[in-house]
Protein backbone atom coordinates (compact mmCIF):
# COMPACT_ATOMS: atom_id res chain seq x y z
CA UNK A 1 0.00 0.00 0.00
CA UNK A 2 1.47 3.11 -0.70
CA UNK A 3 1.32 5.36 1.87
CA UNK A 4 0.74 8.85 -0.15
CA UNK A 5 0.73 12.24 1.88
CA UNK A 6 -1.99 13.53 4.44
CA UNK A 7 -3.11 15.87 2.31
CA UNK A 8 -4.66 13.29 -0.12
CA UNK A 9 -6.74 11.80 2.92
CA UNK A 10 -8.07 14.96 4.26
CA UNK A 11 -5.83 14.92 7.70
CA UNK A 12 -7.32 17.41 10.17
CA UNK A 13 -5.11 16.08 13.04
CA UNK A 14 -1.64 18.85 13.46
CA UNK A 15 -0.27 15.69 15.22
CA UNK A 16 -1.06 13.14 12.39
CA UNK A 17 0.76 15.70 9.49
CA UNK A 18 3.99 16.06 12.22
CA UNK A 19 4.24 12.57 12.68
CA UNK A 20 3.02 11.55 9.19
CA UNK A 21 6.22 9.64 8.13
CA UNK A 22 6.00 7.48 11.10
CA UNK A 23 2.51 7.25 11.30
CA UNK A 24 0.43 7.21 8.14
CA UNK A 25 0.96 3.73 7.48
CA UNK A 26 -0.47 2.49 10.89
CA UNK A 27 -3.35 5.36 9.79
CA UNK A 28 -3.72 3.71 6.25
CA UNK A 29 -4.13 0.08 7.51
CA UNK A 30 -6.44 1.38 10.18
CA UNK A 31 -8.82 2.64 7.54
CA UNK A 32 -8.98 -0.31 5.48
CA UNK A 33 -9.92 -2.30 8.19
CA UNK A 34 -12.47 0.56 9.42
CA UNK A 35 -16.13 -0.78 9.37
CA UNK A 36 -19.29 0.52 10.83
CA UNK A 37 -19.79 -2.42 13.65
CA UNK A 38 -20.85 -0.01 16.93
CA UNK A 39 -17.00 -0.67 18.45
CA UNK A 40 -15.00 -1.33 15.45
CA UNK A 41 -12.92 -4.19 17.13
CA UNK A 42 -10.80 -4.80 14.36
CA UNK A 43 -9.18 -0.98 14.21
CA UNK A 44 -9.25 -1.03 18.15
CA UNK A 45 -7.04 -4.68 18.03
CA UNK A 46 -5.07 -3.49 15.04
CA UNK A 47 -3.72 0.41 17.02
CA UNK A 48 -2.91 -2.21 19.80
CA UNK A 49 -0.84 -4.10 18.63
CA UNK A 50 0.77 -0.96 16.24
CA UNK A 51 1.31 0.84 19.68
CA UNK A 52 3.71 -2.25 20.42
CA UNK A 53 5.39 -2.44 17.34
CA UNK A 54 6.03 0.98 16.77
CA UNK A 55 6.93 2.02 20.90
CA UNK A 56 10.82 1.10 20.78
CA UNK A 57 11.52 2.58 17.85
CA UNK A 58 9.38 5.89 18.82
CA UNK A 59 9.95 6.19 22.44
CA UNK A 60 13.08 3.58 23.53
CA UNK A 61 15.46 4.18 20.77
CA UNK A 62 15.18 8.19 20.67
CA UNK A 63 16.35 7.89 24.08
CA UNK A 64 19.28 5.08 24.58
CA UNK A 65 22.20 7.90 24.33
CA UNK A 66 20.55 9.81 27.75
CA UNK A 67 19.62 6.71 29.60
CA UNK A 68 23.67 4.79 28.23
CA UNK A 69 25.40 8.40 29.42
CA UNK A 70 23.65 8.16 33.03
CA UNK A 71 24.39 4.53 33.75
CA UNK A 72 27.84 5.44 32.42
CA UNK A 73 27.60 8.31 35.00
CA UNK A 74 26.84 6.27 37.73
CA UNK A 75 29.17 2.79 37.12
CA UNK A 76 32.15 5.20 36.26
CA UNK A 77 32.45 6.85 39.60
CA UNK A 78 30.54 10.09 38.64
CA UNK A 79 28.83 10.58 42.00
CA UNK A 80 32.63 10.18 43.40
CA UNK A 81 34.50 12.68 40.89
CA UNK A 82 31.90 15.14 41.69
CA UNK A 83 31.84 15.07 44.87
CA UNK A 84 28.51 14.46 45.93
CA UNK A 85 29.40 11.27 48.20
CA UNK A 86 32.24 10.23 50.18
CA UNK A 87 32.20 6.25 49.72
CA UNK A 88 32.53 4.51 46.90
CA UNK A 89 28.90 3.50 45.49
CA UNK A 90 28.14 -0.33 44.71
CA UNK A 91 24.60 -0.20 44.08
CA UNK A 92 22.14 2.49 43.17
CA UNK A 93 18.54 2.61 43.02
CA UNK A 94 17.10 3.81 39.46
CA UNK A 95 13.70 5.47 39.88
CA UNK A 96 10.89 6.15 36.35
CA UNK A 97 8.30 7.86 35.71
CA UNK A 98 5.96 7.47 33.54
CA UNK A 99 2.20 8.68 33.90
CA UNK A 100 2.53 11.80 34.71
CA UNK A 101 5.88 12.94 33.54
CA UNK A 102 8.35 10.50 31.46
CA UNK A 103 11.69 10.54 33.34
CA UNK A 104 14.44 8.04 34.94
CA UNK A 105 16.66 9.30 38.56
CA UNK A 106 19.44 7.57 39.55
CA UNK A 107 20.76 7.65 43.12
CA UNK A 108 23.78 6.14 44.77
CA UNK A 109 22.84 3.78 47.73
CA UNK A 110 24.61 5.73 50.35
CA UNK A 111 21.62 6.39 52.63
CA UNK A 112 23.58 7.11 55.84
CA UNK A 113 25.54 9.81 54.27
CA UNK A 114 22.79 11.98 53.19
CA UNK A 115 18.82 13.19 54.32
CA UNK A 116 16.22 13.07 51.97
CA UNK A 117 16.57 16.93 51.30
CA UNK A 118 20.22 16.48 50.06
CA UNK A 119 20.20 12.95 48.65
CA UNK A 120 22.62 13.03 45.44
CA UNK A 121 21.14 11.77 42.16
CA UNK A 122 21.28 11.68 38.55
CA UNK A 123 18.04 12.90 36.82
CA UNK A 124 17.39 12.03 33.24
CA UNK A 125 13.99 13.86 31.82
CA UNK A 126 12.21 12.70 28.44
CA UNK A 127 9.80 14.85 27.28
CA UNK A 128 6.48 12.70 26.27
CA UNK A 129 7.67 10.64 23.69
CA UNK A 130 5.31 7.64 25.09
CA UNK A 131 2.40 9.60 25.65
CA UNK A 132 2.60 11.25 22.26
CA UNK A 133 2.28 7.98 20.86
CA UNK A 134 -0.57 7.12 22.93
CA UNK A 135 -2.35 10.09 21.71
CA UNK A 136 -1.32 9.64 18.14
CA UNK A 137 -3.05 6.19 17.90
CA UNK A 138 -5.97 8.07 19.04
CA UNK A 139 -6.27 10.71 16.97
CA UNK A 140 -6.04 8.13 14.16
CA UNK A 141 -9.07 6.60 16.35
CA UNK A 142 -11.13 9.62 16.08
CA UNK A 143 -9.77 10.62 12.49
CA UNK A 144 -11.52 7.43 11.26
CA UNK A 145 -14.72 9.19 12.24
CA UNK A 146 -14.74 6.71 15.68
CA UNK A 147 -15.89 10.10 17.60
CA UNK A 148 -19.53 8.95 19.62
CA UNK A 149 -19.07 8.57 23.50
CA UNK A 150 -19.13 4.74 23.78
CA UNK A 151 -16.54 4.49 21.05
CA UNK A 152 -14.00 7.19 22.72
CA UNK A 153 -14.40 5.67 25.81
CA UNK A 154 -13.24 2.33 24.51
CA UNK A 155 -10.21 2.95 23.37
CA UNK A 156 -9.37 5.54 26.33
CA UNK A 157 -10.48 2.85 28.85
CA UNK A 158 -7.30 0.54 27.40
CA UNK A 159 -4.92 2.85 29.15
CA UNK A 160 -4.07 0.59 31.46
CA UNK A 161 -3.38 -2.20 29.09
CA UNK A 162 -0.86 0.68 27.74
CA UNK A 163 0.64 0.81 30.83
CA UNK A 164 1.60 -3.01 31.82
CA UNK A 165 2.83 -3.38 28.59
CA UNK A 166 5.62 -0.43 28.30
CA UNK A 167 6.78 -1.24 32.34
CA UNK A 168 7.47 -4.87 30.65
CA UNK A 169 9.22 -3.05 27.41
CA UNK A 170 10.91 0.02 29.91
CA UNK A 171 12.18 -3.18 32.39
CA UNK A 172 13.84 -4.63 29.32
CA UNK A 173 15.40 -1.42 27.60
CA UNK A 174 16.60 -0.57 30.97
CA UNK A 175 18.05 -3.50 31.98
CA UNK A 176 19.69 -4.46 28.28
CA UNK A 177 20.99 -0.38 28.77
CA UNK A 178 22.65 -1.04 32.12
CA UNK A 179 23.87 -4.60 31.35
CA UNK A 180 25.32 -3.13 27.84
CA UNK A 181 27.13 -0.61 30.14
CA UNK A 182 28.79 -2.60 32.53
CA UNK A 183 30.31 -4.70 30.16
CA UNK A 184 31.70 -1.77 28.49
CA UNK A 185 32.86 -0.27 31.95
CA UNK A 186 33.78 -3.36 33.74
CA UNK A 187 31.86 -2.39 37.12
CA UNK A 188 30.70 -4.92 39.17
CA UNK A 189 27.61 -2.37 40.81
CA UNK A 190 23.75 -3.80 40.99
CA UNK A 191 20.99 -1.72 40.04
CA UNK A 192 17.23 -1.70 41.03
CA UNK A 193 14.32 -0.44 39.32
CA UNK A 194 11.85 1.17 40.83
CA UNK A 195 8.87 3.20 40.35
CA UNK A 196 9.07 6.13 42.00
CA UNK A 197 6.00 6.43 44.27
CA UNK A 198 6.56 2.89 45.17
CA UNK A 199 4.01 1.32 43.07
CA UNK A 200 4.69 -2.23 42.20
CA UNK A 201 7.56 -4.28 42.55
CA UNK A 202 11.05 -3.84 42.27
CA UNK A 203 13.89 -5.00 39.13
CA UNK A 204 16.78 -6.64 39.21
CA UNK A 205 18.67 -4.66 36.39
CA UNK A 206 21.18 -6.95 36.47
CA UNK A 207 19.89 -9.83 36.12
CA UNK A 208 16.66 -8.91 34.43
CA UNK A 209 13.92 -9.99 36.97
CA UNK A 210 11.43 -8.80 38.79
CA UNK A 211 11.90 -9.29 42.81
CA UNK A 212 9.86 -10.77 45.18
CA UNK A 213 8.37 -8.44 47.61
CA UNK A 214 10.02 -10.31 50.39
CA UNK A 215 13.35 -10.24 48.65
CA UNK A 216 15.01 -6.89 49.81
CA UNK A 217 18.35 -6.23 48.12
CA UNK A 218 18.68 -2.97 49.07
CA UNK A 219 16.63 -0.45 51.59
CA UNK A 220 14.36 1.94 50.07
CA UNK A 221 16.19 5.22 50.17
Amino acid sequence: MTQGTYESYNIQSEDLKTHWTAIGATFLKAKELNVDDGINSKVFHFLLEEWKRLYPSFVLEPIKNAVMEGFHYAQTQGFEKDEKIKETATAFRVYYYLAQYFSLKIEPNVIKEHTVENYPEYDIHFGDANRDLFMLLSEVWEELDNRNTSDADYFEDIDGYYYETELNYLHSFLSDCWNETKEKTGSTAIAILSEATAVGCDYLLDEKRELNRNEQILERQ
